[in-house]
C-alpha cells in the first residue's frame, strides 16, 4: 500500500508564487523551506526592474502569516480573512544583478558623479540600483528595456 505524498503549505505557497510570476512573464527562481519554528520561500529574479522588484514583494506579501517585529523582538500575525492562499512564516525577494548590468550601473555612475563615491557605495551595498535613487535612479533605469511585465498585486 502506498502512501498519498502531500505537499507542505511553503511548497503549495511556492508553486502558486511561480505559476503568478511565470504567467505575468516574469522569470524567477522560487525555492521553499521548512524548519523547525516555520518556513520560509526565497524568490530569485535575475536583473530586475526596480518597479518588478516593488511589484513582486507586493504581491509575495499576501502569503505571509504576519511580520517579524525587530523592536519587540516578536512575531505579529495577521487577520487571514477570506483569503484561503497557503502561507509561511518569511518570504524574501533577492534581485540578483549580473556583472553586465553592474557594469552598465557603473558606467552611468562615473559618467554623472565621483567614481570614488560609487566604489564606497558598492562596496557598502551591492547593489546598482540602490546607488541611483531619487530621480537618477528613474534615469538609470529608463534606459534599460523591460525585460518582462509588471506582475500586478493580487
Amino acid at each position: 500500500m502506498s502512501k498519498k505524498r502531500t505537499s507542505t503549505e511553503a511548497a503549495r505557497a511556492a508553486r502558486m508564487i511561480r505559476k503568478h510570476l511565470k504567467d505575468n512573464g516574469v522569470a524567477a527562481k522560487v525555492r521553499s523551506s521548512n524548519y523547525s519554528g516555520g518556513s520560509s520561500i526565497n524568490v530569485y529574479l535575475d536583473d530586475p526592474l526596480p518597479a518588478t522588484v516593488e511589484a513582486v514583494e507586493s504581491y509575495v506579501d499576501g502569503f505571509k502569516y504576519g511580520d517579524f517585529d525587530g523592536m519587540t523582538d516578536s512575531y505579529n500575525y495577521r487577520k487571514r480573512g477570506d483569503d484561503l492562499r497557503p502561507r509561511v512564516s518569511f518570504v524574501f525577494v533577492n534581485a540578483e544583478y549580473s556583472d553586465e548590468l553592474k557594469a552598465e550601473a557603473k558606467a552611468y555612475f562615473e559618467a554623472n558623479y565621483d567614481v570614488e563615491l560609487f566604489d564606497s557605495f558598492e562596496r557598502e551595498h551591492g547593489m546598482p540600483y540602490r546607488i541611483l535613487r531619487g530621480s537618477e535612479e528613474t534615469a538609470f533605469w529608463r534606459t534599460r528595456k523591460p525585460r518582462v511585465r509588471v506582475a500586478e498585486a493580487a
